[in-house]
Order: structure tokens, then sequence, then C-alpha cells
């Protein structure tokens, strides 16, 4: 939770009560708890671990309520650390950290994303890997480099060293253009969202953006809705709209002139949720 990405978020745990789910504080267990979340999830792996203030506390508390793991529960004990533990974890596809260096890596392109340089390195289909250094995107093969003469290096300390992706798993179906609209991306792996606009004249017939999740318990990486296609607007589609247009209308006219609308907005804490 809590996380810009599908592979990151706070480290949570279950109250003992079943009835919460609190942020973990720094501790030094956390590392170790971190990895089996991670791996619970389907990820590879623990990419980097990080400590930020912001836990949620119940209205009317004044102590810390982030809770600090003991063998993967948690208790009500107070944390020695009023800091949350945040965790990013590997992508699909991870294969691990090597030690490159040595090796001419050739035809390198720049990108910002883990994302965009795997799906170029899909593109190709004779290249099975993706080789990231910085922001500079590698496509190979296992063969092409020798990748089994390197020993792997620890996860957490890759730098300087580069990470290394299978190319060809981690991705959703495909998505063609629809026949009368198109896409904004054609990324389709773990974690990307894609929209499709229709054409003048066209409309959605579902909502129009797609993310590329994992599916429990299969972890394999499904869209998270229907593939929306566009439809020809017609007269029917003109004249419904029309009418819950005049409906809204009416009922914003009603509730002005009777002046008894009212709007509040309470602080409302949902512990470890943030999202």
């Amino acid at each position: 939770m809590g996380g810009n990405t599908l592979a990151e978020g706070f480290l949570e745990l279950q109250a003992e009560s079943g009835a919460k789910w609190m942020r973990v504080c720094e501790d030094p267990s956390a590392d170790r708890l971190a990895d089996v979340v991670c791996g619970e999830l389907g990820f590879p792996g623990v990419k980097e671990m990080s400590y930020e203030h912001g836990g949620c506390s119940l209205e009317g508390a004044d102590q810390d309520y982030a809770y600090h793991s003991q063998d993967c529960s948690a208790s009500s004990n107070e944390c020695n650390s009023s800091l949350a533990v945040k965790v990013k974890c590997f992508e699909l596809g991870f294969k691990g950290c090597y030690n490159l260096s040595k090796i001419q890596l050739q035809d390198g392109s720049s990108y910002d994303s883990t994302s965009q340089c795997v799906a170029s390195c899909r593109e190709d289909t004779s290249k099975a890997i993706a080789i990231i250094n910085g922001s500079e995107c590698f496509c190979s093969t296992t063969d092409e480099i020798g990748l089994s003469s390197f020993s792997k290096k620890e996860a957490r300390s890759c730098a300087p060293h580069q990470l290394v992706y299978n190319a060809t798993v981690g991705f959703c179906s495909d998505l063609n253009d629809d026949f009368h609209g198109s896409w904004d991306s054609n990324i389709t792996w773990f974690g990307s969202i894609v929209r499709l606009t229709c054409d003048a004249g066209y409309m959605l017939n579902r909502s129009g953006t797609l993310q590329c999740i994992t599916k429990v318990p299969s972890y394999l990486p499904v869209w998270n809705d229907s593939i929306p296609t566009c439809e020809i607007i017609t007269k029917q589609h003109l004249d419904t709209s029309h009418s819950m247009t005049s409906e809204k209308g009416n009922a914003a006219i009603a509730i002005s002139s009777s002046m008894i609308a009212l709007f509040t907005a309470l602080p409302i804490c949902i512990i470890c949720a943030a999202v």
C-alpha cells in the first residue's frame, strides 16, 4: 500500500485481532519480512528498502500505532522507531544483478523506465534479455554474453552492477489499435497503464483505461478489466445521454432551491491504506 507502482509500498502486518493492517516500524527483522512479502506477492525479491514518517494513528490516540514485526506477525507493543518501512520489489522477469563491465555491450539506448527497456528488447524477438545499466538499456541473449559464467551479486547492493531481466515474461496480452480508436502506449508489461481514445463519432463501450496486474494465485500478468472497444455513436446513445443530463440538471436545481444539501469533509484515517 502507498506505493507509486504495483511492486512497491509500505510493509504491513495484520494486527493480532485480525481487524487492522498496520505499517511495520524500522526493525532488524524487517529485511527478512520484506523478502517474504515480495516472494508471496510473486516478485523475484527486494529491490530497495527505505524508511519514512507518516504512519496513521487511531482517532484520539497520541502514540505511534505502526507495528514492529515478530515472526511475521504483529504485536501491539509500542515501536522503538516512528519510521515505517517502505519496500520496492523487483519486477516480474528479474534474473539478477551481474557485473558485466568487461563485456562490450552493443547498441545501447536510453530509457526513463525499466518497462520501456524490457518492452523494447521484447520487440526484437531474437533478444531474450534486457540489461539495464543506470539509464542505459541493452538487448542481448544469455548465450551471447555468456551470462551463466557470471555470478549474481546481492540484489540490494546492485549498483554499480547491471540489472538483467527476462524480456519474454511479465507481459499482458498485446493490444492492437481499435478499428476506430488508438491506445496511448504499446507497452503491456506488468504495472503498465494504457488508455484507449476513440475517433470522432465513436464512443467507448466501457472504461478506456487498463492496467497490467498479476492474478492470484497464479501471479500471471492479466489486464484488470475487459478490453474496451469503440462503438459508433447512434441516435439512441444521444437520446440516452440527453435524458441522463436532464435528470441530473433537475436534481441539482431541486437541491439548490430547497437549500437542504449539507456537505461535510471529515478527515478519515484508514489504517495503513494510503494509496
